[in-house]
Formats: C-alpha cells, sequence, structure tokens
C-alpha cells in the first residue's frame, strides 16, 4: 500500500468514491437512508474537478490518498487534515483537525486507516501539537478505532444533518 498526498483528479475521485461507499456502510444504521449517498451514483466531471481545486488551492490542508495497487484508481482509503482559519470551533490554534478519514469497507481491518494517520506526520505542520477529530457518538466502530490510537474523548458536541442533531464526541491526540 503506497500513502501519498493526491496528485490528480483520478485521486480525487477514488476518495470520494470511498467517501460515498464508506458513509453508506457505516452510518446506515445512525442516520436516515434520505441522507446516505448512493455510492452508484455517477460522479460528475465538475464535482471532482471542484474538489480537486479546493484541495490543491487551501494552503491549510494535506489531503492524503492510500492506494492498494500500481494504479491510481485504486483508492482504498483517504484522510484529509486543516488547520488554522478553516478548521471547526473547537480545534486550538496549536491543533490540527482530522477532518475526514474514510476507508473502503472492501479494505476494512486492514490497517489502511492507521497507515494514513501514521503518513500524516511528514505532512503537518511542525507547531502543531495534537490532532483533534469529531465522530458520532453512536459510531462505535470510529470510536473503538480512534480510542485504539491514542485518541481520548475531550468533548461533546452535536452535527446538524437535514434538520436533525445527532451527537457527537471529539478525540484529541498529541502529535
Amino acid at each position: 500500500m503506497d500513502v501519498r498526498p493526491a496528485q490528480s483528479h483520478a485521486d480525487v475521485r477514488g476518495a470520494i468514491e470511498v467517501n460515498r461507499t464508506a458513509w453508506r456502510e457505516a452510518y446506515a444504521d445512525i442516520l436516515p437512508e434520505s441522507t446516505l449517498p448512493d455510492p452508484e451514483a455517477p460522479l460528475s466531471a465538475e464535482s471532482v474537478e471542484g474538489r480537486f481545486d479546493d484541495i490543491e488551492n487551501r494552503a491549510e490542508t494535506t489531503f492524503l490518498v492510500a492506494c492498494d495497487g500500481d494504479e491510481t484508481s485504486d483508492i482504498c482509503g483517504f484522510a484529509e487534515f486543516v488547520w488554522g482559519d478553516g478548521t471547526k470551533e473547537f480545534v486550538s490554534e496549536d491543533a490540527v483537525e482530522l477532518r475526514a478519514v474514510y476507508v473502503d469497507p472492501t479494505c476494512w481491518d486492514e490497517g489502511v486507516g492507521t497507515a494514513l494517520l501514521a503518513a500524516a506526520a511528514d505532512h503537518l505542520p511542525s507547531e502543531k501539537r495534537s490532532l483533534v477529530t469529531e465522530t458520532f457518538a453512536e459510531n462505535e466502530v470510529a470510536r473503538r478505532f480512534y480510542e485504539a490510537r491514542g485518541f481520548d474523548a475531550v468533548d461533546e458536541h452535536a452535527f446538524d444533518i437535514d434538520g436533525e442533531s445527532y451527537p457527537t464526541v471529539v478525540y484529541e491526540k498529541s502529535l
């Protein structure tokens, strides 16, 4: 497996596909069906290009992809790290927000998420002291993942989706 910064539209397309599939699998018992993406729906070139441009033009971000094979289309996971003005209100100035880490469900329990977190150390500002993330309180799989990798639950919040509020847990880990 190769973990590296996203370099192309194909990388971003693969990450979006992983995101849709993982969301559907991870949140099927947490969120209403109407909020879950259809992994079979076609992706427009414009949406991929817009997301790629967003990643490329935001200075305070790192977007890593994990590739399982030699082809860039073999994206099996991704992680997005943000710092500075683009973070959520609970992220301190000396922290980095782990905005997202998703792995294709066919690759769960193969170390992809762990590899993405480990690779981040080479791509984050050295002055940052901690990594902060938020997950649904009911997402036991994610909570076990973070806790097994040294994150501590430090706060509780809520995330609104389609007018409904869902409890979340904020995790933090020293870098």
